[in-house]
């Protein structure tokens, strides 16, 4: 990220108040395309704000004149300004240098904003190059809101937790598109690569309306490269010293009013590795091929025309190492088409009015052996979002629209385990599910002088299976006391409609008797209420951020997979109290030049009740703390990286074979090393530097088709240190 700077002189004014704002707007090098969130606010002071999805920024005026207005955008510089019609608008172009701009090389890789409404956390390309991060999943490593962890020992599954609740109440989108849900919520976290992502945006708590009625902990939206800001060219290439090999190359067309950028991925892991000697390997071989091809249409300055494809095809091969005869094998094979669309019409300068639509078309196929059991779930599903947008004045402004989302399911589950192996039974076969939620939805927005915002929403979704109307509403109020620091609160409904093998794949890894009424499930409901403080300070003329939040969540008939039973595997709606208290803190500081600092600290009070009892949520770590540093040399051709976690205790259900009721506390170390020069990066690394893994994470692993096996009780990781090489190439 470059840093652009640009002195505004305005000798002609007689007073400044607060009051007072200067309107703008970025704009790409065509004078057309928005560049969307970018960071503007006045340099040495914590004045600031992001530009929206049309590329427009309002920034209260500074108190005192000449002042120098800090324009911050990932890999792009500023080629031109003009004021127009009262209206300062630059325009940027991606990696050109030029002599007359003052340039400096500080890099604000992760961002939190005094200014928005929602509370939200910007992570950028460049904090994701710090690490491996070859998918969404490991994109959280330097990141202390989201905690990444692997679900068991024998499908290499990772999920996500947010203020100590599980992914999948996060609501996951793809530029506003609900992406990841329905089957994929098993490895779709895997299915985004990281070096086709642009941006993160993070939302704790109460979200926005407009993107769907499933987000109970907040919201992670994912910004891939568009055909206007991606690179020409871009090739990085992955290896690691366990022998898995990744590809990823895109390819940009700007030469006509139909721009596309095809984005590929070839990554495979074909070695068997088992560092603890129990015939299990520590991580399944796997295949993946991922494409994914965008269109957009810029030939017009009032609409916009964009389609999407994708196809992605998925296998893993776990369990016993292939030596070993009639093995307990582990197969998972998915299958994934998209075809997407975006409709919308630009307001042109006069108007007050905008329109837009968002389409997604999805089939997923999705087959898991695990051992003697078999589950399939076919997916076909449709939404669609159409959103109007009413802009009344500069402090009032309203969106409007419908929403519908169809999910089509056939599923079938062999469980032979639960007949003692004595015959098979089918627990469900061709089961077919339809799920059908139309909605509506209304958000109005309001400031007072940059000092005071409200984001106020209401939508009303119909579930079909429950014949039912769900009302839920989302508030987020945002007030400066300072030009320097935040308070946020919000408070919002959810709710949500389980699919439970699928969201527990993992726990099929296991000889447990399953039990699961799967016509007779509730949805999900739940509430959420927290607040945020976030100052922006100076100390010795360098920036640093303190940032504060604190969320509880309630659940009303949680699907919940209850492990109390070390013979049994029930699915149930709890019957009781089930809730999480999160408590985050977290300190950015440029400690001294090109060398920033980041330590955060997290608590987490998450319970429910098992039987009457009111237990801590099984595997979620009571507390959590991270600690980064990165130092990139003055020239920027030296790039150094380390992370430090630590993760402590969780419980553990009673088991026969474990003796401890909680795990031991432990750190995991990351470092990377990257060396730029001209279009190449080289990077080296370490994950999991300490080398701590769980002992004996696999329970009965030499018996695993008798009873009491089980290797789903995973809390730390199953591999060891891991070093790795990458490159990358570009052409602007």
């Amino acid at each position: 990220m470059k840093k652009l700077f640009l002195i505004i002189k305005l000798l002609a004014l007689s007073h400044i108040t607060y009051s007072q704002n200067l309107n703008g707007k970025v704009l790409s090098e065509d004078k057309i395309t928005p560049i969307i969130g970018a960071n503007v606010f006045w340099e040495n002071t914590s004045v600031g704000t992001v530009t929206d999805d049309k590329g427009n920024f309002i920034i209260a005026e500074p108190k005192s004149f000449p002042a120098t207005l800090n324009v911050t955008y990932v890999g792009y510089n500023l080629i031109n300004k003009e004021i127009k019609d009262d209206i300062y608008i630059f325009y940027l172009k991606k990696n050109v240098e030029l002599e007359e701009v003052n340039i400096k090389s500080k890099s604000n890789t992760t961002t939190l904003s005094t200014v928005q409404t929602i509370n939200t956390q910007t992570i950028t390309d460049g904090e994701i190059k710090k690490a491996a991060c070859c998918n969404l999943s490991e994109c959280f490593e330097t990141n202390t809101t989201v905690d990444v962890s692997y679900t068991d020992g024998v499908s290499g599954k990772r999920t996500i937790k947010m203020i100590g609740i599980d992914g999948n109440y996060v609501q996951i989108t793809q530029e506003g598109i609900p992406y990841v849900r329905g089957n994929s919520t098993t490895f779709g976290l895997s299915y985004v690569p990281g070096s086709w992502i642009e941006s993160i945006q993070i939302v704790k708590g109460s979200g926005s309306v407009v993107n769907g009625y499933e987000a109970f902990t907040g919201q992670i939206n994912i910004e891939l490269y568009k055909p206007e800001n991606a690179d020409r060219f871009n090739l990085n290439y992955f290896m690691n010293k366990n022998g898995k090999i990744e590809n990823n190359l895109y390819y940009s067309n700007k030469n006509s009013n139909w721009r596309n950028v095809i984005l590929t991925h070839f990554s495979t892991h074909n070695k068997e590795i088992d560092h603890n000697n129990d015939s299990f390997m520590d991580h399944p071989k796997f295949t993946q091929i991922n494409l994914l091809n965008r269109l957009h249409y810029e030939g017009s300055d009032k609409f916009r025309i964009q389609f999407l494809t994708r196809y992605l095809h998925e296998y893993r091969d776990g369990g016993q190492l292939s030596s070993i005869s009639d093995r307990y094998k582990v197969f998972i094979e998915n299958e994934i088409i998209d075809f997407g669309a975006k409709f919308g019409y630009v307001r042109s300068e006069d108007s007050d009015n905008g329109f837009g639509s968002q389409f997604l078309f999805r089939t997923h196929n999705l087959n898991g052996d695990f051992g003697r059991r078999n589950f399939e779930s076919n997916q076909n599903s449709f939404s669609a979002n159409l959103i109007g947008e009413k802009i009344f004045n500069n402090e009032n402004d309203m969106k409007y629209g419908t929403s519908l989302f169809i999910d089509k399911y056939n599923k079938t589950f062999l469980d032979i385990n639960n007949t003692l192996f004595q015959f098979t039974e089918y627990v469900f076969q061709n089961k077919e599910i339809t799920n059908m939620i139309s909605g509506a939805f209304l958000e109005y927005n309001f400031k007072y002088n940059e000092i005071f915002k409200a984001n106020i929403g209401l939508r009303t979704d119909y579930y079909n299976n429950d014949e039912k109307f769900y009302t839920n509403p989302k508030i987020n109020l945002k007030y400066n006391p300072t030009t320097s620091s935040a308070l946020r609160f919000s408070v919002s409904n959810a709710f949500r409609i389980s699919n439970p093998i699928v969201d527990n794949l993992s726990m099929l890894a296991s000889s447990r008797s399953i039990t699961i009424d799967y016509d007779n499930l509730k949805t999900e409901k739940g509430f959420n209420i927290g607040g945020n403080y976030t100052y922006c300070f100076l100390i010795d003329g360098k920036e640093g951020t303190f940032n504060l939040d604190y969320y509880y969540t309630k659940f009303n008939d949680q699907v919940i997979v209850n492990l109390e039973d070390e013979n049994n595997l029930v699915f149930q709606n709890l019957d009781g109290k089930s809730y999480s208290n999160s408590l985050q803190a977290e300190i950015y500081y440029e400690l001294i030049d090109n060398l920033d600092i980041k330590f955060g600290y997290k608590l987490n009070d998450v319970k429910a009740e098992y039987g009457n009892e009111l237990k801590r949520m099984p595997f979620v770590p009571k507390d959590r703390a991270l600690f980064n540093v990165a130092y990139t040399t003055l020239d920027e051709k030296w790039l150094f990286d380390a992370t430090l976690n630590y993760i402590g205790s969780s419980r553990i259900p009673e088991h026969r074979q474990i003796e401890s009721k909680s795990s031991d506390s432990y750190l995991i170390m990351n470092s990377q090393i990257t060396r730029k020069k001209n279009n190449f990066e080289i990077y080296v690394g370490s994950e999991n530097i300490t080398d701590y893994t769980q002992e004996n994470p696999i329970i009965n692993s030499n018996t695993p088709f008798d009873q009491g096996f089980d290797a789903s009780m995973i809390w730390a990781p199953l591999m060891g240190r891991t070093l790795y090489f990458g490159i990358r190439y570009r052409i602007d």
